[in-house]
């Protein structure tokens, strides 16, 4: 007889695995099915990426997400798998009036974005100039996707009514 899952996941790659948690944990008696070509973590674009984690981004419908996805890994993650450094990254011309836009409409006390001039943060990197605009967020930073998806997959592999099927091409 066929098992019949009340949600698929095909991609055990970071976002599939948060994914799966999130959605046991909001949902803890459905059943979920995670499917990935290779072992969890370990394959596709999470196996090399090394995951800069910043909310900006130039396709606005993503940036509320991204907020919500930082914040969901600075309460439930170690920071052995992430360090929020802060992040700085450089504006260009054409794209200030989208990024002022963005830090006054994004920017909240939990988690601010800030527009700068470069010669306001007092930093020193080579190729910048005083007048570039720069971004920063100070809970910005890096993560290892592939760690993350081991973890997750330890805390998932004894949940009951999820089913992880791997190296499944």
């Amino acid at each position: 007889m066929n098992k019949i899952y009340e949600l698929t996941i095909i991609g055990g790659g970071i976002l599939g695995c948060l994914t799966a948690l999130i959605f046991k944990n909001k949902f803890p008696n459905s059943s979920i099915l995670l499917i990935d070509k290779g072992e969890i973590g370990d394959s596709g674009a999470t196996s090399v990426s090394r995951g800069i984690i910043r909310a900006f981004d130039f396709e606005e419908k993503l940036i509320q997400s991204n907020i919500e996805g930082i914040m969901y890994y600075k309460k439930n993650f170690d920071s052995k798998f992430i360090s929020l450094t802060g992040m700085y990254y450089r504006v260009p011309k054409t794209h200030y009036e989208y990024a002022k836009k963005i830090s006054n409409e994004y920017s909240t006390e939990e988690y601010p974005i800030y527009l700068k001039k470069f010669c306001e943060l007092n930093l020193e990197m080579v190729g910048w100039f005083s007048d570039d605009d720069i971004i920063y967020e100070p809970h910005g930073g890096y993560g290892d996707p592939s760690l993350i998806c081991h973890y997750i997959k330890s805390i998932l592999k004894d949940e009951k009514n999820l089913t992880i099927l791997e190296n499944s091409e």
